[in-house]
């Protein structure tokens, strides 16, 4: 969501420059002072609570009572958690705040910072209101839960986050030492819109595959010592032949992060990571069965799906832009905010969030089911339910609160009960996920058969911006003429393939054509041949929007005209006297 925000927010921020830092510095005593009384108040009624359960423990009959505070209690800190979600919206609200009114993504770009390696830059000051708004979270769990250090707090929250935000960082470099590096795939990227997703698709499946050999470096872990525990689960992992490369003990220096994960898409890639407090917490028999449930994930290719999920997701907003009509934005990112004033630009982002958060969240609580029959079909369903009962007790929490990626503990005990006594109730949930996949492959597939027409131009279109862009740099670096013109003709031959696409295309084809005959010095004039013949073309009786149309069409032409003059003149390509005239235009 931050990383959203900061794209859409690009070119509209209402101020911009050092009064973006005092904003932000603003914001971040905002987010501070709105927390802190919230905090005192839960921590102050959490001990009254305790105070009157001891109070009531010294009195006789007093059973009913503790019963009822019990629930009380359990209330309240539901209730937290709503509190909790509440403050987490309002530290976004004042990073957007910041983005949209202080203008920040707009204050990074004028320090000059490249495009490509705005990630962080951009999304600095929503870490530093996370931090902030993390001490006040432990303010509260300190309160739920004893023991929780300030300092582990936050170093468990900080490597958390950056085990999410490392992918995006590392592709978002990765393209930009590309393009950077090999000059026939910047202008590809710069010429194809379709192929920008096809290539961050395919560095982050690169990136997700190699990642998790350097978690360990992430998070402070150790390698599980040799011993009969060690023993006991590789050779539970041999026996499935699930590879596991290794096996980690995550060192949280926190008795409250009892919980286990499993990493890599790949055997000789895949990791398991178990916290030092779910090794104090459990037995050697109960460890095994928290990694059959990991492995669970492995055997069913959990991470596979849910990559595959991610991925679509880019097909399902760019297919709800085409069903809305705003997709020539939506493509073009220089363009998205501007496209975005429009209120129903917002509504493919408004589906697709909404799409992405119920569907993703629906299957990762079937996989996590999924995961937990595995377990229990491989070690027994009172081990796997005894781990959960113990960490209910630890947690300090409702053990009948269900999160956004997990069902509640009380129903995933219900449920290993209702599978243990009942198998054939296991392919009824099966079918239910089978069910689920299939709705979002229709949806995806749709989605995609919405896009197969703008997929097609792009590919036409495309091999023309691509030829231009090798003329353009040939004749700047003084390639021999045989070359240029060969390039020069090759620009004009796929000109004419845009042509028989539709009326736009035949003008936007017109233009290039143009552009390359005023470079190459073959007509001088063509440009303003073009100008006249779009002006012409504009006067004919048309409505309001064709007529501002044919407006951006010659207002266009003429900055494509004085941008191809001084290329000519100054032996500069002439993209680059574009982006000064576009620049000029803003301003």
């Amino acid at each position: 969501m931050a990383l959203l925000t900061s794209d859409l927010a690009r070119g509209q921020g209402l101020l911009v420059g050092w009064e973006s830092v005092a904003g932000v510095l603003g914001l971040c005593v905002g987010v501070l002072v709105l927390g802190w009384p919230l905090g005192s108040i839960a921590r102050e009624r959490l001990a009254l609570a305790r105070e009157l359960d001891a109070a009531l423990a010294e009195m006789p009959d007093s059973q009913e009572q503790r019963k009822r505070l019990a629930l009380d209690h359990d209330l309240f800190l539901r209730r937290i958690g709503l509190l909790r979600r509440a403050y987490d919206i309002a530290t976004m609200a004042a990073y957007a705040a910041a983005c949209f009114v202080f203008g920040w993504p707009d204050f990074v770009s004028s320090l000059g910072v490249p495009h490509g390696l705005e990630v962080l830059p951009d999304i600095a000051p929503y870490l530093v209101l996370l931090c902030i708004a993390w001490l006040n979270h432990w303010r509260v769990e300190r309160a739920v839960r004893s023991g929780w250090r300030l300092d582990a707090f936050m170093m468990f929250n900080l490597r958390g986050n950056a085990m999410m935000l490392a992918p995006v960082v590392l592709v978002s470099a990765g393209i930009f030492a590309l393009r950077a590096s090999f000059t026939p795939f910047d202008d590809a990227m710069g010429s194809f819109q379709f192929l920008q997703i096809i290539v961050q698709m395919a560095m982050m499946l690169v990136v997700v595959l190699f990642l998790p050999a350097s978690i360990r470096f992430i998070l402070p872990s150790t390698r599980l010592p040799e011993g009969s525990l060690r023993t006991r689960l590789v050779e539970f992992a041999r026996a499935r032949k699930l590879g596991v490369r290794e096996i980690y003990i995550w060192n949280t220096r926190s008795r409250h992060i009892a919980t286990a994960f499993v990493i890599g898409l790949v055997g000789p890639l895949r990791y398991v990571f178990i916290t030092d407090a779910l090794l104090r917490e459990l037995t050697e028999e109960e460890i095994e069965a928290v990694f059959a449930h990991e492995l669970g994930h492995a055997h069913y290719n959990h991470l596979w799906w849910l990559l595959m999920f991610l991925f679509t997701i880019s097909i399902v907003l760019l297919g709800a832009a085409t069903l809305f009509g705003h997709l020539p934005s939506y493509l073009k990112e220089q363009e998205l905010s501007k496209g975005l004033r429009d209120a129903t630009a917002i509504l493919p982002w408004a589906f697709t969030l909404g799409y992405a958060y119920v569907i993703f969240g629906y299957f990762s609580r079937r996989f996590e089911r999924q995961a937990d029959f595995y377990a229990i079909a491989h070690t027994s369903p009172e081990t796997l339910a005894r781990v959960f009962f113990k960490l209910g007790a630890s947690s300090g929490h409702d053990m009948g609160k269900r999160g956004w990626r997990h069902f509640s503990l009380e129903q995933r005990i219900r449920e290993i009960a209702l599978v243990a006594t009942r198998p054939g109730v296991k392919k009824l949930f099966t079918r239910e996920l089978v069910t689920a996949m299939a709705v979002a492959a229709v949806i995806t597939l749709g989605c995609a058969a919405a896009l197969w027409p703008a997929a097609r131009e792009d590919f036409v279109t495309g091999r023309m911006s691509y030829a231009f862009a090798r003329f353009d740099r040939a004749r700047v670096a003084g390639s021999g003429a045989g070359e240029i013109d060969a390039l020069r003709a090759q620009v004009l031959a796929r000109a004419q393939s845009v042509r028989d696409l539709d009326d736009h295309n035949r003008r936007v084809a017109e233009i290039y054509t143009a552009v390359t005959q005023v470079l190459s010095g073959s007509n001088p004039d063509a440009l303003s041949q073009t100008k006249t013949a779009l002006a012409a073309e504009g006067k004919l009786p048309v409505n309001h929007d064709q007529r501002e149309y044919f407006d951006a069409l010659v207002a266009f032409v003429e900055q494509s005209e004085r941008a191809a003059k001084r290329a000519r003149q100054d032996n500069t390509r002439w993209d680059e006297e574009m982006a000064k005239e576009m620049r000029a235009s803003e301003r």
